[in-house]
């Protein structure tokens, strides 16, 4: 089992940057049937903003597998506007094999 971290990072950090592309390209590649283009990522990317994943508004949170340095998943947690405490979950992806792994089989 991997060496795994969870933490809450700022939106524009290296790992929330690396987490939602693998995420927006995981969604992208579903839907278009084929992998994503760069241009198709970065599209996604812009019409899914991460701006308002900060406190107390919201918080993402990546998973890191330390042993293998690299960003294994993510999910979202935001604040639903105007509401009295109402919360949603957003991005969470499935985790890809080598992930799973990493999180034991989760």
């Amino acid at each position: 089992m991997a060496d795994l971290t969870i933490a809450a990072v700022e939106p524009t950090s290296a790992p929330a940057r690396a987490a939602m592309r693998a995420y927006i390209r995981d969604v992208a590649d579903r839907y278009y049937e084929r992998p994503a283009t760069s241009d198709e990522i970065d599209a996604g990317l812009a019409e899914h903003p991460t701006d308002d994943l900060v406190p107390p508004y919201g918080v993402l949170l990546v998973a890191t597998d330390e042993s293998a340095g690299e960003v294994c998943g993510c999910i979202a947690l935001a604040r639903v506007p105007e509401s009295d405490g109402v919360g949603e979950v957003r991005r969470l992806p499935s985790p890809s094999p080598p992930a799973a792994a990493a999180w034991g089989g989760a």
